[in-house]
């Protein structure tokens, strides 16, 4: 399948413009959809109101108004977006970054764009 057949969106939650706007440029020109949300409620609200469901969520773990936590926490308990996969990516030190699953992949801000785009089309 070539990625500009993808049509579902990679949704990009990340409340720093510039790191936004940077994940946002970088995924569409390797062809995805990308939506953004600059918190957790914004992407709630996405999650809530989009069709199709995104491919992937990227997701920044401090934030205002609705950290990456509470998102998580609520995209876990929801039998409708629980299977989204996640990536996480943050500059957060806190050891009590979720361990990652099949379903998800924790990245240290700062990171190599290679990588990232790597992690990115395991999961789309």
């Amino acid at each position: 399948m070539s990625l500009s057949s993808i049509s579902k969106p990679v949704l990009v939650v990340e409340d720093d413009p510039d790191i936004r706007e940077l994940l946002k440029v970088a995924l569409e020109m390797e062809g995805y959809t990308v939506e953004t949300a600059q918190n957790g409620q914004e992407a709630w609200d996405f999650l809530n109101g989009s069709n199709p469901k995104p491919a992937l969520m990227i997701i920044d773990l401090m934030m205002p108004v609705m950290d990456g936590w509470k998102l998580l926490e609520l995209k876990g308990l929801s039998s409708d977006f629980k299977d989204i996969p996640a990536m996480i990516v943050s500059a957060t030190s806190d050891k009590k970054i979720p361990i990652p699953d099949k379903n998800q992949v924790v990245l240290k801000k700062p990171f190599d764009l290679k990588v990232f785009l790597s992690a990115v089309a395991r999961f789309v």
